[in-house]
């Protein structure tokens, strides 16, 4: 049987807000969950970085994360700089695949489907287009 793929999902973390990090959980759980058929070829793997020492971070993680093996929480301690903090993040994760994410972000199940299938095809690299939305409308204002 061939090595399961791993995908580490890599969340960076410096101005916590507790209702958005919960949306974001809710947000991820529901996109594993739904796509169990993967399972068997792709292990997921999520890493919040937190990258200040203030955070309550640590506690929420404790708290509502700490005992399911696919999260993990790491403190980084060069304070505000989200690019160091991602580095730090790809250095501790196993993927063979890398998702950088904020978590304000919302991934939508067709993305993130399309995502797994890619992978599951074995592709050396997969680049997303990415939407800006700024208004409670969700109208797109920024297409990058």
């Amino acid at each position: 049987m061939d090595k399961k793929i791993v995908v580490s999902i890599i969340v960076p973390i410096f101005d916590y807000k507790e209702i958005l990090l919960k949306k974001f959980f809710i947000n991820l759980n529901s996109l594993f969950k739904k796509n169990q058929s993967y399972s068997k070829k792709i292990k997921l793997e999520v890493i919040i970085i937190n990258n200040n020492k203030k955070s309550k971070i640590n506690l929420f993680f404790k708290k509502n994360y700490n005992n399911i093996n696919n999260f993990k929480l790491l403190n980084f301690t060069k304070e505000g700089n989200p690019g160091l903090a991602r580095n730090y993040g790809v250095k501790k994760s196993k993927g063979d695949f890398i998702l950088f994410l904020d978590f304000n972000d919302k991934i939508n199940e067709t993305n993130f489907i399309k995502i797994l299938n890619e992978i599951d095809k074995k592709k050396d690299l997969i680049i997303l287009k990415y939407f800006k939305k700024n208004d409670e409308k969700n109208n797109i204002h920024k297409k990058i």
